[in-house]
């Protein structure tokens, strides 16, 4: 080497490598994708809950709509409709009849002496002295705190 090209590279500095990228302040791309994300989450929350609320006002608008004429038809359709509720949340429900699903509906909050008429009363003799006022709003009841 020559002295020229020495001294030249005597006066020659490391390389600076510059600073790291900081992750703060957020780009606007990222503020724009946490905003996405947050509306996603509110709307699946309000979606839920609104598809919670009118399950439940159609099955009681359902229930409202049974006539309370021939206790026996009565009993079976409250039996049938409360069967469609209890299957949201538990597939299994469906499946029950007699003593167990009264059992299930006594567990789930119905009065016992109503989950026992709703299980027996498709095989009772036409006749038999049935509570359909009582039944009505105990189902009610039981719809409101299942959905």
């Amino acid at each position: 080497m020559t002295p020229e090209t020495e001294a030249q590279l005597a006066q020659l500095r490391d390389i600076r490598l510059p600073d790291p990228i900081s992750w703060w302040p957020l780009a606007y791309g990222w503020w724009l994708a946490l905003a996405l994300l947050c509306a996603a989450i509110l709307s699946g929350i309000v979606y839920v809950r609104w598809r919670k609320q009118t399950a439940r006002a159609r099955a009681l608008r359902e229930l409202a709509a049974i006539p309370g004429d021939d206790p026996q038809a009565f009993a079976t359709a409250v039996s049938v409709l409360l069967r469609r509720v209890a299957r949201r949340k538990d597939a299994f429900a469906a499946q029950l009849s007699g003593p167990r699903w009264a059992e299930y509906l006594t567990g789930k909050g119905l009065r016992p002496d109503l989950a026992t008429y709703l299980a027996e009363a498709t095989y009772a003799p036409r006749g038999a002295d049935a509570p359909t006022d009582d039944l009505r709003h105990a189902a009610a009841h039981w719809i409101r705190r299942q959905t």
